[in-house]
């Protein structure tokens, strides 16, 4: 399975990782996996990315 990574600049402790995941899930976009710094999804980053954007 294919994975795509997107990176976040200032994720400092756990509670920003939470954060991250809590923020992706009400997006609907759930990641594989949420670590410091960075974001794995198993669907594309383009799709999300824009969403990301309008909620910046």
């Amino acid at each position: 399975m294919k994975t795509y990574e997107l990176h976040i600049k200032n994720m400092v402790c756990e509670r920003c990782v939470i954060y991250v995941m809590q923020v992706l899930q009400q997006l609907n976009s759930p990641p594989q996996k949420v670590e410091l710094g960075r974001v794995i999804f198993t669907s594309p980053c383009d799709t999300i990315l824009p969403t990301l954007e309008k909620t910046a």
